[in-house]
């Protein structure tokens, strides 16, 4: 047979014959698939997990959360993570609530929206929030927040104190009153996992809390009794990953292993420089023989004769003859620390989401253009968790304090709006003043000539609410006005500082 080709639009013959492959000539037959699933002989130990997500966290979770608390209690770079999440998804001034209710179209309701507000405030304070009096709203949002961070999840318990106060308190738990050797079947058909009931719907209905404190760390083995508190008076906060995930997971778990070689790694190096600023070396003779007072010409002996010498600046000493010394000086830390360093805490907050210049505080080789970006990354990484406690903690808890405060008549408003007008609010959390202030301002200044951003937005980005911004320029201009100090002469003339232009 000859062999057709084509070429240049044209067919060639060709002699030759065309051979069939057949499986007894050795033929492979190809078969599609995906490389991350072979098991070969370089990937036959990395077999992964397929068991539950809830019976990998219930074997793992007591050790993961022991392994984070110690790293937070010892571990410099982990109680920075620590710090970073608090002054960054909480802030100094907290996660502030704004009331918008509405008179009209378009028209705020300012009497509602102070008087809601007000009662916030005053409802924050130590003696009105927490059960035993100590923890102020603030202080509970900085707790909460630090606790998921670290352990992965807390609870926050809303109870009801009818006639007292505001109608409600809160109390924080820590994470381990959930018993996560708790599991089973209860008599009515529901199940429980970790300490969480869920009806056969899978919809949590309850949460079974230890009632002694002390036996959540002395006894690992479920208790007889448990404290059942229904699931509309506890928060649960963790983060979901995983569809049906019970409990939170802590949030270095991933960075646990590199933050405690980096400590241990740490440690070593330590001891190692220490030992080498201490020069140090040994006598031997020819014979390996000991000495004897005898043989020692200008040194000392210790209490068993062995010949020592204190060594002091500009001094030199005779051995004694046949002896010679041999000294020891260990170099560290060694040239190679500093980038060993860099490159685990570049992983360690990869894991822990955050930026490596955040987390070790070193700046030496960054610039301006990769700090911005690194910092408007991370930015947007605490606003989504920003985002996510609001929901699940802020709004949870609003939505409970507002008719409980309305019948104790410390909001005195209707409680036939409580469902409609007085749901109309929203949270401002912290902002970040801008990175690079002149371009970010013409920025904004001709995001708003062209209609695309408002004031509100960018007053929003920093952390600060419009109404309140207005009020404060109202009242400094009403000040101004006063006193007779013009405050706005920036604005009667182009060069208002007396400079020349580059023109000129």
């Amino acid at each position: 047979m000859s062999k057709i080709t084509l070429i240049d639009g044209k067919y060639h013959h060709a002699p030759g014959r065309i051979k069939k492959a057949s499986r007894r000539q050795g033929a492979i037959p190809q078969k599609r698939e995906f490389s991350a699933g072979i098991i070969d002989r370089l990937s036959a130990s990395f077999t992964g997990s397929q068991v539950p997500i809830n019976e990998e966290i219930k074997h793992g979770l007591r050790t993961m959360r022991a392994r984070a608390r110690d790293l937070c209690s010892n571990n410099d770079y982990a109680r920075r993570f620590v710090q970073m999440v608090k002054s960054n998804v909480i802030g100094v001034n907290g996660i502030k609530l704004q009331a918008q209710t509405m008179r009209g179209v378009n028209k705020p309701d300012m009497v509602d929206n102070q008087l809601i507000e007000s009662a916030w405030k005053i409802w924050g304070r130590p003696f009105n929030c927490s059960i035993d009096s100590k923890l102020s709203w603030r202080d509970i949002e900085n707790l909460a927040i630090a606790s998921i961070a670290r352990d992965g999840e807390v609870l926050i318990q809303i109870i009801e104190t009818p006639l007292q106060g505001f109608g409600m308190r809160l109390r924080v738990l820590p994470a381990e009153y959930l018993d996560e050797n708790h599991n089973g079947e209860l008599p009515n058909g529901n199940q429980v996992v970790m300490g969480i009931e869920y009806d056969t719907f899978g919809a949590i209905v309850a949460y079974h809390i230890r009632q002694n404190n002390v036996k959540a760390w002395v006894n690992v083995y479920p208790e007889r009794e448990y404290l059942r508190i229904d699931a509309a008076d506890i928060l649960h906060l963790h983060i979901v990953d995983f569809p049906e995930q019970a409990r939170g997971i802590p949030w270095m778990h991933s960075a646990i292993k590199r933050l405690n070689m980096v400590g241990k790694y740490e440690e070593a190096e330590l001891v190692a420089a220490s030992i080498g600023a201490s020069k140090m070396g040994f006598y031997h003779s020819a014979d390996g023989d000991s000495y004897t007072p005898d043989e020692i010409v200008d040194g000392e002996e210790d209490d068993d004769g062995e010949l020592i010498m204190q060594m002091e600046a500009g001094t030199i000493e005779q051995l004694p003859s046949g002896t010679t010394f041999t000294g020891f000086d260990p170099t560290h830390p060694t040239t190679a620390f500093d980038g060993f360093m860099r490159a685990v805490l570049r992983g360690a907050s990869s894991g822990l989401n955050v930026s490596y210049s955040g987390l070790s505080n070193d700046l030496e080789n960054v610039n301006f253009s990769s700090i911005r970006a690194g910092v408007l990354d991370e930015r947007d990484q605490w606003r989504v968790i920003q985002s996510w406690l609001i929901e699940h903690m802020h709004q949870r808890i609003y939505e409970r304090w507002l008719p409980t405060a309305i019948i104790n008549g410390k909001l005195p408003l209707p409680f036939k709006k409580v469902a409609t007008k007085y749901q109309n609010i929203r949270w401002q959390p912290r902002g970040w003043p801008w990175v690079d202030p002149k371009k970010d301002s013409e920025a904004n200044r001709n995001n708003i000539g062209m209609g695309i951003e408002t004031r509100q937005g960018i007053l929003s980005q920093q952390g600060r609410d419009f109404d309140e911004t207005l009020e404060q320029l109202a009242y400094e201009k009403q000040r101004a006005d006063a006193l007779g100090v013009n405050i706005d002469f920036w604005l009667e003339e182009e060069n208002p500082f007396g400079a020349k232009d580059d023109d000129e």
